[in-house]
């Protein structure tokens, strides 16, 4: 899950972050053996970076991984 402000974070001027990044980011980072609070604070520093640091929105990301029924 992820606020608008994740997306639409850009730099003076410049392109916003945008889904298809966040997308990419999500799917490269998003396996099993990284651990959950890594892979959002992996999205989000890239975030800032894109932003240089300032953002005009929240940024807000939740991450869940779900493994299947318990046994």
């Amino acid at each position: 899950f992820y606020s608008d402000g994740v997306i639409e974070a850009r730099r003076d001027g410049g392109d916003e972050f945008g889904m298809e990044r966040f997308v990419d980011m999500a799917g490269r980072h998003g396996d099993p053996s990284v651990g959950l609070l890594v892979m959002v604070r992996t999205i989000l520093d890239a975030v800032l970076d894109h932003a240089n640091d300032i953002l005009r929105d929240d940024a807000t990301l939740v991450a869940v991984r779900w493994t299947g029924p318990a046994s």
